[in-house]
């Protein structure tokens, strides 16, 4: 959608490509081309299983398909699977994460408060991470993994964020100071993205040379 640079929007757990639609529009009016996909298990894609290795090989292949990448975007579990890939080893110009969930415990939490679950589950979500991917899940986490990330970072979050506290932001600057952030009043985790206040701000971020 659109011509010139490319600007690559991966969505978050339970999201889709649509949910981009504002900062879409805005992309392409700017001179930008918006590429994205429904990740496996999510919106039009087949499947009924995902990780966050299946959105960071995502974001991997997108970007293998680009001429002349000038950003990636990831909204929630997006921006954390994208942080993961840069770890491993892949390259990205710029990086805007948008209510990026950090903090390990607290991800866990947060899912047994979803399933109703008991407090021994966290151990053995982290088990059977180690066990299936042969990965720790805390270095999984995007306060491991951002260390990693040399580019540009731009890091937004709604202050009014219910599904991933503000307190994940604060977790992010603690873990790589020199990032630039956006703190937005008065939004949640999804309102975010339609902000137009948020969306200038993510153009005028890719636009710097």
């Amino acid at each position: 959608m659109g011509a010139g640079p490319e600007v690559i929007c991966l969505h978050g757990w339970a999201g889709k490509s649509t949910q981009f639609a504002s900062i879409a529009d805005a992309l392409v009016e700017a001179g930008y081309t918006f590429i994205s996909v429904d990740v496996w298990a999510h919106g039009k894609s087949e499947g009924k299983m995902a990780s966050t290795f299946d959105f960071a090989a995502a974001i991997k292949e997108l970007l293998a398909r680009c001429r002349n990448p000038q950003a990636v975007i990831g909204h929630s579990l997006g921006a954390a699977s994208i942080s993961l890939a840069v770890h491993d080893g892949l390259q990205i110009p710029k990086f805007i994460a948008m209510g990026a969930p950090t903090i390990g415990n607290d991800i866990l939490d947060s899912f047994r408060a979803i399933i109703h679950a008991p407090s021994y589950i966290n151990q053995g979500i982290k088990d059977a991470c180690l066990k299936m991917y042969g990965r720790e899940f805390d270095e999984l986490t995007m306060t491991h993994t951002i260390k990693s990330v040399k580019c540009p970072i731009l890091a937004i979050h709604g202050e009014d964020d219910f599904d991933v506290r503000i307190f994940h932001l604060d977790a992010l600057i603690k873990a790589k100071p020199e990032i630039e952030t956006l703190r937005v009043k008065g939004l949640g985790h999804r309102r975010i993205l339609k902000d137009k206040k948020t969306i200038d701000r993510i153009i005028e971020f890719i636009a710097v040379n």
